[in-house]
């Protein structure tokens, strides 16, 4: 038994275990690969989607990975999802979406689902860009009826214009089931409410029967606040300032091993015995 059995590290992916150039260097999963011998599970926990994340790596991700901000465990080995926490009603959700269509016209909805159909709803020019940065399919659908549930996340895209008084008007409505994490660009996400990255680490955690306190995450950017809020946590130098304030420990940028640096940490603390 290694000194990090039940051990837990979830890392966001961009700007936290990817350098600048979107690179997992050797030195970090050479360290991630000690952790990971010394009986400890590594994943990561990332905004993007099951069909948008393309950086699997079974040599360094041994659980399932976190997508679409916690809402979904995927098993990339096994091709199945082990956890889902999914907007369900389909009635109430589209109401509030149809809401926020009427009330911002230049926005394009994109929905990703359980089953992993992924659809776009008023199509605009940054939705087709988005789609084709990661590679992903889509179809457009042309009602909100047409929509398939459960969704695991919905993307709203327009200016960052169009969007501040968006958020704010949806600050004044009922959303039922729905949360969104603030932004100051032009992607609105979209997730089943008290859904985070936070939540879904821990609940991760519970199934592999990990207890809180051995349980760390590392994160750079404002979607990581609520995961770095709730749990022992340690952000990059170049995270945002709101990830900086949210996280316990502040460690070496993205481009000098932040990893590492958690690792180097946490094998310090559990051989002396913490």
């Amino acid at each position: 038994m290694g000194i990090f059995d039940k051990v837990l590290i979830a890392s966001d992916f961009d700007g936290t275990i990817a350098n600048s150039q979107s690179e997992i260097t050797k030195e970090t999963k050479d360290a991630i690969k000690y952790f990971i011998s010394e009986g400890g599970k590594f994943t990561v926990c990332t905004g993007r989607t099951k069909e948008g994340f393309h950086n699997f790596d079974k040599e360094i991700m041994n659980v399932p990975v976190l997508v679409a901000n916690g809402a979904m465990a995927f098993d990339y080995e096994k091709d199945e999802v082990f956890m889902a926490l999914a907007m369900e009603d389909k009635e109430k959700c589209n109401e509030v979406f149809r809401k926020m269509a009427e009330f911002c016209p230049t926005l394009g909805l994109e929905f990703y689902t359980v089953s992993h159909k992924t659809t776009c709803y008023r199509t605009n020019k940054m939705n087709v860009e988005h789609f084709d940065f990661l590679k992903i399919p889509f179809t457009e659908i042309n009602s909100l009826d047409e929509q398939e549930y459960p969704v695991i996340k919905a993307l709203g895209i327009a200016e960052p214009k169009d969007l501040k008084p968006l958020q704010a008007y949806l600050n004044t409505i009922n959303m039922g089931e729905i949360e969104y994490i603030p932004t100051d660009f032009e992607r609105l996400e979209l997730h089943k409410r008290d859904i985070n990255k936070g939540t879904g680490v821990l609940k991760l955690a519970e199934l592999y029967g990990i207890d809180k306190k051995d349980v760390y995450v590392i994160g750079d950017g404002d979607n990581d606040v609520d995961m770095l809020s709730l749990i022992e946590s340690f952000c990059p130098e170049n995270g945002t300032e709101k990830a900086k304030k949210a996280a316990s420990h502040i460690v070496r940028s993205n481009d000098e091993g932040a990893v590492i640096n958690v690792i180097e940490i946490l094998t310090e603390r559990y051989r002396c015995g913490y």
